[in-house]
């Protein structure tokens, strides 16, 4: 029978040997400078060298553990304060304790309501079921054979995109060079309109209708497994006035990360935060799709990255996305272009959902494996 433990039984905690640096400290290297959600930078020097997983202890995930709330480190790097260092004992698999921390619910050892933290004294009270090494090392050989899997199915899926991004510049040539003559306009000029989302704080509900920001946005696609907010009816009704996004429409991250853009393909209502903005394209002259792909190029993210606010938060504001400068092809191009893509993404779908059934899959076995 599997034994089950606190965490502070089954490893040591080197919290004392981390070390923050300030970004204007920190000298470029080789080494990987971790903090509480992966790699932040690289430096010159490291402080451990060893076999580690990294627990997250501020600025975590801990609202949506499945993005991930802890990670496997291996070898020469540098750790800040943000994440707990963890050392394996020999009782259990460093890969093994990995993965059951990856996903781990948090969230009744968390303090503090604004800033949450999951401090050291509440980490080690953690439960981990404990098998045998020799269990331990089949449950890791199972999922991570699932995890490659995965990754190769999800590289497939990249590769279809990149395969239509080249595609791109064969019809329309690179547009840095505009070597086909067309007509340079702004985003204002080819969109019947361009906003973003709500400037006030909404108030947020447990379901409802959601409530869309930056995080959600993804090249491509809208990620709904990022977190999600939810609003009523009559905040919708209100903020709708100003951003109702529909089918067809192009959106845009302009908050933290900047310039992912993607096409709405979904018809169930919904809306927007200011982190993102909306164009609704004027169809007589710019199709989505080919807006969308031209947003994407390396010229329009090098535009967008140029009128960036580098203050506090990287922020990519309105008026600046209005005048973001668009090639406009005749609609006979872009529309090859289209058919191209609708060929293309039928074969990606089915790519997506053996994908969404592999994640679920995967999943399953993690539950199976740690609960």
């Amino acid at each position: 029978m599997t034994q089950v433990v606190t965490l502070d039984k089954v490893c040591e905690f080197l919290d004392n040997r981390r070390k923050p640096v300030t970004a204007k400290d920190r000298k470029p290297g080789i080494y990987p400078y971790y903090g509480a959600n992966g790699i932040q930078d690289h430096v010159d020097q490291y402080i451990f060298d060893d076999e580690l997983v990294l627990l997250a202890e501020d600025g975590g995930f801990f609202d949506n553990p499945k993005r991930g709330v802890a990670y496997r480190v291996s070898g020469k790097c540098w750790v800040n304060n943000h994440a707990h260092v963890l050392k394996p004992k020999d009782i259990i698999d460093v890969d093994y304790l990995g993965l059951i921390l990856r996903q781990y619910d948090v969230r009744p050892y968390i303090t503090g309501a604004i800033v949450k933290k999951l401090n050291q004294s509440a980490a080690r009270k953690m439960l981990i079921p404990l098998p045998s090494l020799t269990e331990q090392k089949e449950i890791v050989k199972t999922l991570l054979c699932a995890e490659k899997l995965q990754i190769k199915r999800n590289e497939s899926i990249n590769l279809l995109d990149e395969y239509l991004k080249s595609a791109f510049y064969e019809i329309f040539g690179d547009p840095n060079l505009n070597p086909n003559g067309y007509d340079r306009l702004s985003v204002q000029e080819v969109a019947k309109k361009v906003t973003d989302g709500e400037h006030i704080t909404p108030i947020r509900k447990a379901d409802g209708i959601k409530l869309l920001s930056a995080r959600n946005i993804k090249n491509g696609y809208l990620d709904f497994r990022a977190g999600v907010d939810y609003i009523g009816e009559r905040e919708y009704e209100r903020i709708r006035k100003r951003c109702n996004p529909e089918r067809g429409d192009v959106l845009i991250s302009c908050s933290g990360t900047i310039g992912r853009v993607t096409t709405v393909e979904i018809d169930e209502p919904f809306t927007l935060v200011r982190s993102a903005a909306l164009i609704k394209p004027n169809n007589n002259l710019i199709l989505p799709k080919y807006l969308e792909y031209f947003l994407r190029t390396n010229y329009s993210q090098r535009e967008m990255m140029k009128n960036v606010n580098q203050s506090s938060q990287a922020n990519l504001f309105l008026g600046q996305i209005k005048k973001l400068s668009i090639l406009l092809p005749p609609i006979s191009n872009q529309q090859s272009f289209v058919n191209l893509f609708n060929s293309v993404y039928l074969i990606k779908q089915k790519m997506v959902l053996q994908a969404s059934e592999m994640d679920n899959q995967f999943q399953a076995l993690m539950q199976k494996a740690f609960n």
